[in-house]
């Protein structure tokens, strides 16, 4: 609805995107942005306000670190997004891997000594390698680029690595946010004050 028009405003602005953006899904892909970015706004404006009080602020602190760390196996597993292997035969073990994961994750919170900054770093970079794997949600650069390299249109080393990058963003996209989100979590709650535990 709206998307598409702005998304028609920015092929305006920039005169020769179109026959780029049909590579990576054209008009779809900067609706999905926009979109996503007037949600990502709103939901980032709420949550700052939300977090005024030391009741909400603690609730979001928890939730906030479970979204991040689950979200992405859950939609897996939920069937959001098409995973590149059979996850149903192995949806036992993989719901057993998150919970292993957030169980993890809680002790953290908790300041559990044995669970150092580190060591929760590589938990979860395990994590979502190992959901960025079961996803698909990788990028072959080297067919990637060998491909584009073979196209007459796209031969220009410019344009092939700008394509790289977008494929790149929307491919590594949920591993990538939910990396980083959890990482962010983690890192906020081991500074914040320790009375906010008690």
């Amino acid at each position: 609805m709206g998307g598409r028009v702005l998304a028609n405003c920015f092929t305006r602005v920039f005169h020769n995107a179109s026959p780029h953006l049909a590579t990576i899904g054209g008009f779809t892909i900067l609706e999905q942005m926009v979109w996503s970015l007037v949600l990502g706004i709103i939901i980032f404006a709420s949550l700052r306000m939300l977090s005024r009080s030391a009741f909400s602020n603690a609730l979001l602190c928890t939730v906030a670190g479970s979204v991040a760390i689950a979200g992405l196996p859950v939609m897996a597993l939920a069937g959001f997004i098409d995973p590149a292997h059979r996850l149903g035969v192995y949806n036992f073990g993989l719901s057993l891997e998150v919970i292993g994961v957030l169980i993890v994750a809680a002790l953290y919170y908790v300041r559990r000594p044995s669970i150092s900054s580190l060591l929760m770093g590589i938990i979860l970079l395990l994590h979502f390698c190992l959901w960025a794997w079961l996803t698909s949600k990788f990028v072959n650069v080297r067919a990637f680029i060998s491909t584009l390299r073979g196209s007459a249109y796209y031969h220009s080393w410019l344009w092939t690595l700008g394509l790289l990058f977008i494929s790149t963003i929307f491919n590594f996209g949920f591993v990538v946010l939910g990396f980083v989100s959890s990482m962010t979590w983690a890192r906020y709650v081991r500074r914040r004050p320790s009375e906010a535990t008690d």
